[in-house]
């Protein structure tokens, strides 16, 4: 992707996966019916996005050419490209399908 572990690639790639993922769902509860809890695909995705973010926030505090790199960066680099590709391709599941038909219009 070429906005690999950007900022800007983030909210796109968080945006679009929030789009197609809900935030919650029911399931069953006994005998009272159903209760809502976080969807766990969606739990996923913002921990993904949490582990991403704090990559970022500790790039831009320890590179940039400075002299004294934080050791432990190209490690945390190397967890984020792999939490990326996990969103990568869960995204790919739905930009594979076809976009569905418009609807006819009644006219």
């Amino acid at each position: 992707m070429e906005e690999h572990l950007t900022r800007d690639g983030l909210d796109r790639l968080t945006a679009f996966l929030y789009d197609r993922v809900p935030t919650t769902a029911c399931r069953g509860n006994g005998h009272h019916g159903t209760a809502p809890h976080v969807e766990p695909r969606r739990r996923s995705i913002e921990l993904a996005v949490a582990g991403i973010e704090a990559y970022l926030q500790l790039a831009e505090l320890h590179d940039g050419g400075r002299p004294h790199r934080w050791p432990g960066l190209d490690q945390a680099r190397t967890h984020a490209e792999a939490l990326w590709t996990d969103l990568e391709d869960l995204a790919s599941q739905w930009s594979a399908q076809p976009s569905p038909s418009p609807e006819p219009s009644g006219g």
